[in-house]
Order: C-alpha cells, then structure tokens, then sequence
C-alpha cells in the first residue's frame, strides 16, 4: 500500500483535491486566497464549473454577501477578478 501511494501517479491530483475542497480565504486577501487556489486547482483535473463553486465556498463569509448582490461570473478568472475588486475596496 505505502509503495502504491509512493508511485501512484494519481495520487497528486488526490492530494490538490483535498486539499483545494478545506481552502479557506480566512483573514487574508481574496488575492492571496486566488494564488493558493490556482497553485492546487492546476494540480486538479476538476472542469471549471467545479473550481469555482470551490473557489466561492472558500471566500469569506463578508465577501459571499457581496457576492449574493451580484451576477456570478461563470468564468473563474473573472469571478477572480470581480472578488478581488470587491475586497480591495472593502479595505
């Protein structure tokens, strides 16, 4: 088993998964949130229709209530973008 989790390929993918679905914005930028989410999201082989129903439940629950006033963008990286223009006015 350990020598199956060694050298299975598939094993990374798993690893971002996990990691990627317990990702939270917490206290810091939607920016540095957004690099986080990329670097493991990459390491996914999950469509972007699943990225960014991740990427949303990980922004903060202040950011998600600005975001419920607003047409979510159906593309990640402007979802990125208008969530990143959002918090910076907020600070």
């Amino acid at each position: 088993r350990q020598l199956l989790m060694v050298f299975d390929p598939s094993t990374p993918h798993r690893t971002a998964a996990a990691d990627l679905l317990c990702l939270r914005q917490g206290g810091r930028s939607v920016s540095a949130y957004a690099v986080e989410f990329r670097t493991l999201a990459a390491n996914t082989r999950w469509p972007e229709e699943a990225q960014i129903d991740v990427f949303l439940r990980g922004l903060s629950s202040t950011l998600k209530d600005e975001l419920a006033a607003r047409e979510v963008p159906e593309d990640l990286e402007e979802l990125i973008e208008l969530a990143t223009r959002i918090d910076r006015r907020r600070m």
